[in-house]
């Protein structure tokens, strides 16, 4: 788009918290023209992530998406006003999954637990998943009845920006691939765990080959517990690299596992 310059996101960490400051001009091509040229167009996609804040019921463009048969992955914006409006998620209805992090889920639910919250919110998507930061994180898939806790993957936290669309991307991933919602889960908790390693959003997120170099050097330590919960990698790095043996400097591709 001539002329056009790429927005700018700076993050800043002060006081024990963070905030994204954003300087940018408004695209050229309006939202709304760039989802009817989508779906007028005949194109499709299997999987979309959005953001809650970006639309009410009647404003947002992803029930036109959703209606082509895309799975809408939604994720909650912080609420400056501190209402927690459950009114606020009634664009959910054409969702699949919704996201929230465990302060969100429990201030929307009047709830106390990420338990209680993810129960709560079933009645509204198929999919709940509440992130727990340095606990790990809740699932619910309300079609399968199964609700799964994962821990945290320990980790050397360098810069926590981007995680939360790691694990978000990962999750879909898994989601799209059917695995069981124990694998989803914990390949999405992995993948954010490996993103905070490094500084960056998008430069942070995990490649096949980081996640293959992690699987081989958990097998290596011996942890019992880590080496049972993510067995089900040997399986996936295999197909990630064309069913090429296993081994710790296995290339696979360079592009983003998530």
């Amino acid at each position: 788009m001539p002329g056009w310059q790429t927005p700018v996101t700076v993050s800043v960490a002060t006081n024990g918290d963070r905030s994204m400051i954003t300087r940018g001009d408004a695209s050229p091509v309006p939202l709304d023209e760039l989802v009817d040229g989508f779906v007028e167009g005949g194109m499709s996609a299997r999987a979309a992530l959005v953001d809650l804040s970006g639309g009410s019921s009647g404003t947002a463009w992803w029930p036109r998406v959703a209606a082509t048969g895309t799975r809408i992955f939604a994720d909650a914006g912080w609420d400056s006003t501190g209402r927690w409006d459950p009114a606020d998620l009634d664009p959910l209805e054409s969702c699949y999954a919704f996201t929230p992090n465990d302060v969100e889920a429990m201030a929307y639910t009047r709830t106390t637990s990420p338990a209680a919250a993810a129960r709560a919110l079933t009645e509204l998507v198929p999919l709940i998943v509440v992130t727990c930061g340095a606990q790990g994180a809740h699932a619910i898939d309300a079609a399968s009845s199964a609700e799964v806790a994962i821990p945290a993957v320990p980790a050397d936290v360098c810069d926590a920006t981007g995680a939360g669309d790691v694990f978000r991307a990962a999750l879909l991933l898994g989601t799209l691939r059917d695995w069981p919602l124990e694998q989803r889960l914990a390949f999405a908790v992995l993948c954010a765990a490996l993103a905070v390693e490094r500084l960056g959003g998008a430069r942070a997120a995990p490649a096949w080959r980081d996640v293959a170099g992690w699987w081989a050097r958990t097998r290596a330590s011996g942890d019992r517990e880590l080496i049972g919960r993510y067995e089900f990698l040997t399986d996936v790095l295999c197909d990630a690299s064309a069913r090429r043996p296993l081994d710790a400097t296995l290339d696979v591709s360079n592009a983003p596992a998530t």
